[in-house]
């Protein structure tokens, strides 16, 4: 946008020098324009330097090498675009934090299922196999003599009948934590439900305050290309055009912030949609 002033300014500011070497205007006319030429540029560089200083910063936040080059593809409108809410209205079950509650909800289950199992009768099958010498001698190497083989197998159940409620006592705490995780993923719904709301109005507000600035940066070029004209015409003076420039350049800045605030807004909207 401000590149886009140069040429103009240029033009007006030759145009001027000239009608000051011929004493149709006075040098003050001329000491504005150079000082509104000189103000664009600065802003310019500032902004350029400010450019270098994003794109290290956006290297240095994804880890990519600080000495090589990157390309930016995407353009500003695709980030800027209208939402469809109805696109993303099952994104938000998708969130991480009904994740979190459903892990702990089947963990929760295991532990239901563990403590019912305590109640169950358990068997246990064994066995032992020993094959044994039997000697007064240390003679355990001669395989000649004798060896004795002993074995025996059984069977063994429990039958739970009494523990002094334990069980009954950590069954209900678990059943008690799974309640719990039912209100907790109530009170979630109703928190990312007023948060989508708020999204919704942040978004809304921003994407009106966008168009409204759109309007008002054609109004402004309306008035400074009318305040060119007048000045060309000998109609207004170099204060005119100085004033007609400064709230351009200011309309554009609010555009400008706008967007900024369009863009910051839809991240939030998708975010509180689980949309990451």
């Amino acid at each position: 946008m401000l590149n886009k002033n140069i040429p103009t300014i240029d033009r007006l500011l030759f145009e001027t020098e000239q009608l000051y070497i011929n004493g149709f205007v006075e040098e003050i006319e001329v000491d504005r324009l150079k000082l509104s030429k000189s103000n664009l540029l600065s802003q310019i560089n500032t902004l350029q330097e400010q450019e270098k200083l994003a794109v290290e910063l956006l290297k240095f936040q994804m880890g990519y090498p600080a000495n090589s080059n990157i390309v930016l593809t995407d353009e500003l409108g695709d980030h800027v675009g209208s939402t469809s809410y109805l696109q993303m209205e099952n994104e938000a079950k998708k969130r991480i934090e009904y994740e979190v509650l459903e892990a702990q909800g089947k963990f929760t289950d295991l532990q239901i299922q563990r403590y019912k199992s305590l109640y169950w009768p358990n068997v246990v099958a064994y066995g032992n196999y020993q094959w044994a010498a039997q000697r007064d001698k240390f003679n355990y190497l001669n395989f000649n003599e004798p060896w004795f083989n002993t074995f025996i197998i059984g069977l063994k159940m429990n039958v739970p009948i009494y523990d002094g409620g334990l069980k009954k006592s950590q069954m209900n705490q678990v059943k008690l934590d799974k309640q719990k995780l039912k209100y907790s993923e109530y009170i979630l719904d109703q928190a990312i439900a007023l948060e989508i709301k708020q999204a919704k109005i942040n978004y809304n507000n921003a994407l009106e305050q966008k168009t409204e600035q759109e309007k008002n940066i054609a109004l402004a070029q309306k008035i400074y290309d009318t305040a060119l004209i007048k000045y060309k015409e000998g109609l207004g003076s170099s204060l005119e055009v100085s004033s007609a420039e400064s709230t351009l350049l200011e309309t554009q800045t609010q555009f400008i912030n706008s967007l900024y605030n369009l863009i910051i807004a839809k991240s939030d909207l998708n975010k509180a949609y689980g949309n990451y």
